[in-house]
């Protein structure tokens, strides 16, 4: 299938396009075409269903839906696809997206650039160009001789140089932990590429992070007084390496519970490693202050983590501080070997998954690989902890 698509900006009521850009261009495969069915495109807003007739919609569906638990992030029911892509830019430009680096020319007075994964992966990357500097490094496995070596490579603009030790550190003691704890690494390389803060956040795709300046690349960070939030995002997005595309969430409630909690608590297990304790708390805190502020809002009852849908102060914020307060009562390493059966059970990067299932992973089976290892007079935490409201351990 061959297609052409153009993107127009049509006067001011469309809003400013931040995805197209003079310098630091991010843009992700949900704006090319999509085949078959994805409820992610519904209306969302409830007005404008209304306004169609529309019956109002959930955000996520029940854990138990037929129809989704055989859709994962990506939005499909595909075990993977076989990526490849050129990209033309801008002659000044670097343009990135997963995969090797085949090759990269100049032509028509722009520049080219040819990647290709050599394994499948999930249907979820994204394109950036930009005038980049960039910093480059290898992960060695420090005790496992088999593991074999990672390119990690740090796209930045040349006057946000701040922070790129602290990045570059993190992603070596994400690696050392994340590959001793739960699984291999499934790429050749680890790509961080900044973009402006017209958006504040970072998103892991296929071995890329595209990461925006506001929150990394250009903080002040005092050790003293601060948490260093540049190692500490770094972690959660290489966490997603893992959770997320090496396990693939169903599309249900309790997705994000999986995808983004799991990732809060290896970023906290990174951070407790390289800093003290107290630190730890101290991100805590600044989780407790996002999930009371979060719960004020909340028009709406309050769910558990394990039916969570799109609350993000549930799963990022109380999450953190739930999987932490687990940790404590059950051990760091009960947790990780939870974790590590689960990712090997649910792996999705050969398309066999080792519980003969046909489907996605939800919070049922996640919290079945917590309750198996977790002690019969503590089950009750696991209760207490991710299936109830309770109120805050911390």
């Amino acid at each position: 299938m061959s297609f052409k698509q153009l993107f127009t900006t049509k006067g001011f009521e469309q809003g400013r396009s931040t995805s197209i850009v003079n310098n630091g261009t991010f843009f992700n495969n949900n704006d090319f075409p999509t085949l078959g069915y994805t409820r992610k495109y519904e209306l969302q807003d409830k007005v404008d269903r209304s306004d169609y007739n529309l019956p109002p919609r959930n955000n996520k569906v029940s854990r138990d839906n037929s129809i989704e638990l055989v859709n994962a992030r990506s939005g499909g029911d595909s075990d993977g696809i076989n990526f490849e892509i050129v990209i033309g830019t801008d002659i000044n430009q670097t343009a990135i997206a997963p995969g090797n680096l085949l090759k990269s020319w100049k032509e028509n007075n722009r520049n080219y650039f040819n990647y290709k994964m050599d394994i499948q992966m999930i249907n979820f990357y994204s394109i950036v160009s930009a005038k980049y500097e960039v910093k480059k490094d290898i992960w060695l496995a420090a005790s496992d001789t088999a593991a074999k070596p990672v390119d990690l490579e740090i796209y930045y603009h040349n006057e946000h140089d701040y922070n790129l030790d602290r990045m570059m550190e993190s992603m070596k003691a994400s690696f050392d932990y994340f590959s001793t704890n739960f699984s291999p690494y499934q790429y050749d390389q680890m790509r961080i590429l900044e973009f402006p803060r017209y958006a504040e956040f970072a998103q892991s795709f296929p071995g890329t992070v595209p990461f925006s300046e506001a929150i990394g690349f250009v903080l002040d960070i005092d050790d003293e007084k601060d948490v260093d939030m540049a190692f500490y995002v770094t972690a959660h997005e290489l966490a997603h390496q893992w959770i997320g595309m090496q396990v693939e969430a169903a599309n249900v409630q309790g997705r994000h519970m999986i995808l983004e909690t799991l990732s809060q608590y290896a970023a906290i297990m990174v951070l407790k490693q390289k800093y003290s304790e107290e630190k730890v708390l101290q991100f805590l805190e600044i989780q407790k202050d996002k999930y009371l502020e979060g719960k004020r809002r909340e028009s709406g009852k309050e769910p558990s983590l394990a039916i969570v849908e799109n609350q993000d102060y549930i799963y990022y914020a109380k999450g953190a501080i739930n999987m932490y307060e687990f940790q404590k009562q059950i051990g760091e390493a009960n947790v990780n070997l939870a974790l590590k059966q689960f990712i090997s059970d649910w792996n999705t990067l050969d398309g066999k998954l080792k519980v003969n299932t046909d489907r996605y992973a939800t919070t049922k089976d996640l919290l079945g690989y917590f309750r198996d290892v977790t002690p019969d007079s503590l089950q009750y935490i696991i209760d207490d902890l991710f299936e109830k409201v309770t109120p805050l351990k911390l």
